[in-house]
């Protein structure tokens, strides 16, 4: 069962541990894994501690100084300023798991100069959108959008993919017409989900649209996609066509997603069947790279999802 779990979450881990001998322990990273307990694949030991600095993982090892190998260890994650939610006459409210710890002035006072240009550099234009992106919740959890088209586009330019998928829960905000900065890319994708590529047939792909068509609009996992046009005819996929052409169940496409998704996120876990590459590289830096190559931007509605209900 821990090998299940953590197959889907932090693929890239297990596939290290399976395919180098002789590394004793992996600290994962970047997969956003909670792990209470350290795992283990062969004689390699994963240990991962969450993101956002909300806990400190602390693993401590017993070595044999003869054999050069562990003997014992213990592992546990140390919550920093971690919230939980509790109700209290009828009223929700949050507080610490654990200690709180306030911040310390002088390292705040330290990294001001360092923060000033972070600033300045989120600040830069980076394009121009010449009309309004529309990331409003109302719309794009429902329904197609011009910034849903763009992120989708920018995705499978930056891979060379056929295709590119994004759950619709990446997406927090839209950009108004007028200069666009990183900053206002980031705030539209704020989690650094990074770009997978992925070789999918055409079967495996329609079975990602058969579960897509099952999601009501509204929900985080509504699915939007680039390359690729169809039709939600009652929760039933139809009429998908992939740059044009009918879908073929039999050839291999190359698919680009989020590394959320391809790791079974949003209960996409037919992703995990399928050979995937890790790039590297976040959806927020190829739409950076994306715009600055365009200049000015002008995306539109185009169609590609049509919902029948």
């Amino acid at each position: 069962m821990k090998l299940l779990a953590l197959a889907i979450v932090t693929p890239g881990d297990v596939k290290l541990a399976k395919e180098v001998p002789g590394i004793d322990v992996i600290i994962g990273g970047q997969s956003r894994t909670v792990l209470q307990e350290a795992l283990c694949v062969g004689n390699t030991l994963i240990v991962q501690a969450s993101e956002y600095g909300m806990y400190i993982g602390r693993l401590d090892l017993t070595i044999d100084s003869e054999t050069d190998s562990i003997t014992e260890y213990t592992y546990k994650l140390l919550p920093v300023n971690l919230k939980t939610a509790v109700e209290y006459q009828g009223k929700s409210y949050y507080m610490y798991a654990d200690k709180g710890y306030a911040e310390d002035p002088e390292v705040l006072e330290f990294i001001q100069p360092y923060l000033a240009q972070v600033d300045e550099i989120l600040s830069q234009p980076v394009g121009e959108a010449l009309v309004n992106l529309d990331g409003d919740r109302d719309a794009i959890w429902y329904r197609e959008t011009n910034l849903a088209n763009l992120v989708t586009d920018s995705m499978r330019v930056k891979t060379g993919a056929e295709i590119a998928v994004q759950n619709v829960g990446g997406f927090r905000a839209g950009i108004a017409a007028g200069p666009i900065t990183y900053r206002d890319i980031l705030t539209v994708l704020p989690f650094g989900d990074r770009l997978v590529l992925l070789d999918m047939t055409g079967e495996q792909v329609m079975e990602v649209l058969s579960y897509a068509a099952t999601v009501k609009p509204g929900a985080g996992t509504f699915l939007h996609a680039s390359g690729l046009t169809w039709t939600n005819n009652k929760g039933i996929p139809e009429q998908v066509m992939v740059n044009g052409a009918p879908i073929d169940l039999e050839r291999m496409y190359k698919v680009a997603t989020s590394d959320f998704l391809a790791r079974g996120g949003d209960r996409y876990t037919m992703f995990t069947d399928a050979p995937q590459y890790d790039l590297g590289f976040t959806l927020a830096s190829g739409l950076r790279e994306y715009i600055m190559k365009k200049g000015k931007v002008a995306p539109k509605v185009e169609g590609r999802l049509t919902i029948i209900e």
